[in-house]
């Protein structure tokens, strides 16, 4: 059995995003994501980073990461609870 978890062009540039943070403390200019991703990174780090830690996932993160999981035809959430 095969298990799809986050896209990974989200895990990328999450990874980017937080080690950025984590060594900086500042944002990442749009530069350094792909078109396709730029504007969730960009909303999700005005949401703020550590917010994103706590799991306040901006929501066209949110789009973006349901988008992977049904491309992937799995019945799997988005990785943020919805209320």
């Amino acid at each position: 059995m095969s298990k799809h978890h986050t896209s990974p062009e989200i895990q990328s540039s999450s990874i980017k995003l937080l080690t950025n943070w984590h060594d900086f403390g500042q944002p990442l200019p749009a530069r350094h994501f792909s078109t396709a991703i730029a504007p969730a990174f960009l909303e999700q780090q005005e949401i703020g980073v550590y917010n994103f830690l706590l799991g306040r996932v901006s929501s066209q993160l949110t789009q973006l990461q349901d988008s992977y999981l049904m491309g992937v035809d799995t019945k799997q959430n988005c990785f943020v609870l919805r209320s």
